[in-house]
Formats: C-alpha cells, sequence, structure tokens
C-alpha cells in the first residue's frame, strides 16, 4: 500500500509542480519526516482548469504565480487507511493574480467543435468496426477513493490580486485601481458526514455503503443506469482582507485599509461521482 500511494502522489504532483522530480517523493517524505520546500506550480495548468467550462467559469482572474514554502504529507497507517485520512500540509502559499486584459468563451464554436468530434469519432467507428477506443475511462476505485479522503490543511495564503478597472491596460496610472491583499488563515478541506461532522474515512462514507444496501441501488445496477456516490467536505479558514491607498500620481502609499479581519468562514461542499467513469456529475455548495 505504501508503494501504491508513494507512485500516486508523483504522478498527481508531476503535472502541477515545476520541474518536479520523481526522486524527492519518498519513504521520507510520506512518513512525515520529509518535505519540499520552495515549490512552483504549473500556473498554466490550473488557470486553464479554472477558466474554462464546463469546469471552471468566465475567467475574472489568472494567476501569474503560486509559491508553496513547504509541502508535507502525514499518514497515520497505510494497512488501514479507513482509520485515518492522508493529509497533506503546506505551511504558506504566496501567490498572485491579475485581471485579463480580455476573455471570449464562445459556445457555439464549443458545441460545433463537439459535433465535429462526435462526427469523427462515428465515422472512425464506423471505419474500424467494433473496435473499442484505447481511450476507456476509468472506473471509480481505490485510487479516486484516496483523493476523495484527502485531508488539506494550509498555515496561510497570501493571495495579491491586481484588478485593471474600467480602463483595460498593463499600463499603470492614476486610472489603475489599488492591488488588493487577501490572507488565509489556518486554511483546512476535510471530508465530513452528510450532517457536516468531521469523522474518520470509514465514517464519512458510510452513507454511501447504507445506500448500496438499498433496492433502489439494485435496481440501477441491473438496469445499467449510472450509480454514483455523493461526497460531503467541509473547508474552514480565518480570511483578512487589506487594501493600500493611493495618491494623486498612481502610485500605492504605505497607508493600509483593512476591509476585513480575521473573518471566520465555513463552506461545506457535496459533490457526485459516477462509478461508472469517476466523473462528477453534480456541485452543491453552501
Amino acid at each position: 500500500m505504501e508503494n501504491f500511494v508513494l507512485n500516486l502522489f508523483a504522478d498527481q504532483l508531476s503535472r502541477i509542480i515545476l520541474d518536479f522530480h520523481r526522486t524527492e517523493i519518498n519513504a521520507n517524505f510520506l512518513s512525515g519526516k520529509g518535505s519540499i520546500t520552495n515549490v512552483k506550480l504549473n500556473v498554466e495548468l490550473i488557470n486553464d482548469f479554472l477558466n474554462k467550462p464546463p469546469h471552471g467559469a468566465v475567467p475574472q482572474l489568472e494567476f501569474t504565480e503560486i509559491l508553496l514554502t513547504e509541502l508535507r504529507v502525514e499518514v497515520t497507517s497505510y494497512t488501514n487507511l479507513k482509520r485515518a485520512p492522508i493529509v497533506l500540509v503546506i505551511e504558506e502559499i504566496y501567490a498572485t493574480a491579475r485581471e485579463p486584459l480580455e476573455y471570449h468563451v464562445d459556445p457555439k464554436q464549443q458545441k460545433s467543435a463537439g459535433t465535429a468530434s462526435t462526427t469523427t469519432t462515428t465515422e472512425k467507428a464506423s471505419t474500424d468496426g467494433k473496435r473499442q477506443s484505447a481511450a476507456t475511462p476509468q472506473q471509480y476505485g481505490l485510487l479516486h477513493r484516496i483523493l476523495d479522503n484527502l485531508s488539506i490543511r494550509i498555515k496561510r495564503i497570501n493571495l495579491s490580486f491586481s484588478p485593471l478597472g474600467k480602463f483595460k491596460t498593463r499600463r499603470h496610472g492614476p486610472w489603475t485601481p489599488p492591488t488588493l491583499n487577501v490572507c488565509f488563515d489556518n486554511v483546512e478541506l476535510i471530508s465530513v458526514t452528510e450532517t457536516g461532522q468531521a469523522g474518520t474515512p470509514e465514517q464519512v462514507w458510510a452513507h454511501n455503503e447504507l445506500r448500496v444496501q438499498q433496492p433502489r441501488f439494485r435496481r440501477e445496477a441491473n438496469e445499467q443506469r449510472h450509480r454514483s456516490y455523493v461526497i460531503y467536505k467541509r473547508f474552514t479558514m480565518e480570511m483578512s482582507v487589506k487594501l493600500p491607498t493611493r495618491r494623486e500620481d498612481g502610485t500605492e502609499s504605505k497607508v493600509i485599509s483593512t476591509l476585513l479581519s480575521n473573518t471566520n468562514m465555513e463552506v461545506h461542499i457535496a459533490y457526485v461521482r459516477r462509478l461508472k467513469d469517476a466523473g462528477v456529475s453534480g456541485v452543491d455548495v453552501d
């Protein structure tokens, strides 16, 4: 199991960390004795995921740099992951973001692209006969179960956001709004039960086990419908927002206006995963 988790983290981190070396993920790292420092994330990958439909929204910001001071993993037991989840611990994150100069989302273009892709796939299928596609969707399994139960703890996130205002230009002047400095302290993302209470991986999964035993779930399996699981998450943090004032020449002064100070936030998230291909078919945020 330890080797499985070792390869899991190496595969996932290699996609998002710049200049990543698989040798950095070793037994000491997974036991909590080792850590990775000064980690730079792939902001192009993050922006592409956050800002493009259908999994994202219309881009209101784009990250220019994300730096993690220290990253480590805490695991209570590899032999029984039902006892406690794997915890990803991050000391501090320094992120800079800015407002995009322009963006354009054309639903017709996306629809035509999807239609063209479907037509090409149909023609290929008719030519090649009944040959299956090589990119077969992966069914929900142990990998997805571990990732869904993953907990994340971040000591502090420092976000600096530079808006453009009404005059869309990178040239600074009196028209440029001040930079917004947002600080998130004690950030925690954990799996919870249906009632929003923290628990072991086995406890937060109990509602899915009960659902499997119901006749409706078995009937859906017999009728080859899309069976699914529901995962509940709780996101907590303390937020502070500061705004520097500007001089008449457009430069930022040392006078800081505090808009929010140590404001507690709690967000509850529920999302549905299909058993057939592990895809997310629905999300609810409260």
